[in-house]
């Protein structure tokens, strides 16, 4: 039996979440890249959680410069690769968050079927120390508060 206070961790906060899935990159990209209220970059990690049973991974993040908390929650995950990047810079400092178009890297660590990679997100948060989060997932959730 897992502790409540761990699987609250996977549990939604509320139905504001936006949720992408391959079918939406174009609209995914336009979001992270288009919309000024995510501005993720320079946000603080605060959390980063995997749960093996459900295939989800959860990041959380705060930004005192927009004063936004970012809630990231990435479900059906085939594949969750943490690189340490090892340059002067803060790890638990946002870089980036992208997605990528190129599977290339992650293919070898995908177990299912080469094909399905096309109903996947392939997505990339990188750290000011370069450290690297790379998630293939089936979809991802998106949830913005403005208070911190």
């Amino acid at each position: 039996m897992v502790h409540e206070a761990y699987t609250s961790i996977f549990t939604r906060k509320s139905i504001d979440m936006l949720t992408f899935t391959s079918n939406q990159i174009g609209i995914l990209k336009d979001y992270i890249h288009s919309n000024p209220a995510f501005d993720i970059h320079d946000a603080k990690i605060q959390l980063v959680a995997y749960d093996n049973r459900e295939k989800s991974l959860r990041v959380t993040a705060l930004s005192h410069m927009s004063n936004k908390a970012f809630d990231l929650m990435f479900e059906g995950v085939d594949v969750f690769i943490s690189l340490r990047g090892y340059y002067v810079g803060a790890p638990e400092i946002i870089n980036s968050f992208t997605v990528e178009d190129d599977f290339t890297l992650v293919k070898g660590f995908v177990k299912c079927p080469s094909h399905s990679l096309s109903k996947r997100l392939y997505l990339l948060i990188q750290t000011m120390s370069c450290d690297e989060m790379h998630i293939v997932c089936e979809n991802v959730s998106i949830e913005l508060n403005d208070e911190l």
